[in-house]
């Protein structure tokens, strides 16, 4: 039986993918990821041509996206479904769930934001925080929205931001008669 290809296979094909069409090597950096982004917009034309190649394709940069988070930050990987759009990184102080291989399907096919609200996850509260700190950002073209690059950004943002609001509410506990 075929054994099915690990997450450092995927993550090598889109290297290997964005080098042919682009002539640049990725490199696992965030620095790298705006070629990236330019590939998938490039693919999102093959994969209309060619919709058996969306599920490779979707995989492969989700993956290597994921990696690119997952070396920055403390997460890891669960697989536990079959499907790679299921795969997701669970960040260790639990600050929230990061679906790469769905963030990487959306770019491609270019959806709009509102049909993407769960492939980064927070904790009820914390994300009110998080929206309320991107809504001060200054706009963004939807595509530039869904691309891997400020994928990331927002990523790094909310990360701050509720590590901030979680220490201050250590700090400043509510006081006893008003819990």
């Amino acid at each position: 039986m075929p054994q099915s290809p690990s997450l450092e296979d995927f993550a090598r094909s889109c290297v290997r993918f964005v080098e042919k069409a682009v002539g640049v090597t990725l490199d696992f950096t965030p620095d790298t990821l705006p070629v990236l982004d330019h590939y998938l917009r490039q693919a999102r034309d093959l994969s209309a041509q060619r919709p058996e190649s969306l599920p490779l394709l979707t995989a492969a940069a989700g993956v290597y996206l994921g990696e690119v988070i997952r070396q920055r930050h403390a997460c890891h990987w669960n697989q536990d479904d079959d499907d790679p759009m299921g795969w997701y990184l669970d960040f260790d102080d639990e600050v929230m769930t990061v679906y790469p291989v769905a963030m990487a399907h959306i770019a491609i096919v270019g959806e709009d934001a509102d049909a993407e609200l769960d492939v980064i996850q927070f904790k009820e509260g914390e994300r009110d925080l998080v929206a309320a700190r991107l809504s001060e950002l200054p706009a963004v073209s939807a595509e530039e929205y869904l691309a891997p690059s400020t994928r990331v950004e927002v990523i790094e943002i909310a990360i701050d931001l509720i590590r901030a609001y979680r220490r201050s509410k250590e700090h400043d506990p509510i006081p006893p008669d008003l819990a």
